[in-house]
């Protein structure tokens, strides 16, 4: 995933980089799991027991995850209490059914939700699991255009997947949930939803083989953007797909192997504001 001449951080030479990766690996240690967890949507995925469950539930929550945290959190227990904690089974058994009591979230209507639990619904019949569904393969290289192109493949199906009932403006709700690189946005949802179920190092649930944690992209928001730039880590001013790779372009010369590992790092700087 490589940048734009025009778009290479303005730092991070040799001991730069020691540097920040000292600080952010104390940073890390600050943090138990407990603390990682507890303001974050990945708590509530922590809730369920099986593969299966966490699987489909982290899409959710990631999906969800936009907005005030209180809000969030909220909103996930009572999607929780509909669809029990028995949530792959619930979403298997899921067709479009307006019956269902989804409850509204901001500007996502209940008929969005609906339309997203049919298309997960889909995915899970047809193929058992959204990795699966995903298709990536195992690969080594960090490099190249893999995840891009694996991320606009992925949403394209799975929006062709939506209910023929669902009305325009609904199904560009829908389309929230699954964003893709070619749109320009950051796609952070679906970021973090990979993050989650690629990383194995707790308390991240490490359900998927198919993506090397090299591989991933950091799931971009306002705190990182802005703690970003005020380490050097990305020169560009709009929050999109070209940032969110660049600064993980950045975090991938302090960790290869796994440039994530620095995400909740560069987000707790970013919401305490002590960078």
């Amino acid at each position: 995933m490589q940048t734009d001449r025009n778009d290479k951080p303005r730092i991070l030479h040799p001991g730069k980089i020691k540097s920040l990766r000292s600080n952010l690996d104390s940073l890390l240690q600050r943090f138990t799991q407990e603390e990682y967890v507890r303001n974050d949507p990945l708590g509530e995925v922590l809730k369920f027991d099986t593969r299966a469950d966490r699987e489909v539930a982290a899409f959710v929550a990631a999906a969800f995850a936009f907005g005030n945290i209180k809000s969030i959190l909220s909103h996930l227990r009572k999607i929780w209490h509909v669809t029990g904690m028995d949530i792959a089974a619930f979403t298997k058994r899921y067709f479009f059914n307006p019956d269902f009591p989804a409850p509204k979230y901001r500007w996502i209507t209940p008929q969005a939700t609906f339309a997203l639990f049919h298309v997960l619904g889909e995915i899970l019949r047809t193929h058992s699991s959204i990795e699966r569904f995903f298709d990536c393969k195992p690969r080594d290289s960090s490099r190249g255009s893999y995840l891009t192109e694996t991320l606009q493949s992925f949403s394209q199906r799975a929006l062709s997947l939506a209910p023929e009932k669902l009305k325009k403006p609904d199904l560009r709700r829908l389309s929230y949930f699954f964003s893709s690189p070619s749109g320009g946005g950051a796609c952070k949802r679906l970021n973090l939803f990979l993050r989650w179920v690629v990383r194995k190092d707790p308390p991240d649930l490490g359900l998927w083989s198919c993506l090397s944690p090299a591989e991933l992209v950091i799931p971009l928001d306002v705190h990182i953007a802005r703690v970003a730039a005020q380490l050097g880590l990305t020169s560009r001013k709009t929050k999109d797909w070209k940032m969110a790779a660049q600064i993980t372009d950045a975090l991938r010369r302090i960790d290869p192997h796994d440039p994530l590992r620095y995400d909740f790092a560069l987000h707790k700087l970013g919401v305490t504001r002590k960078c």
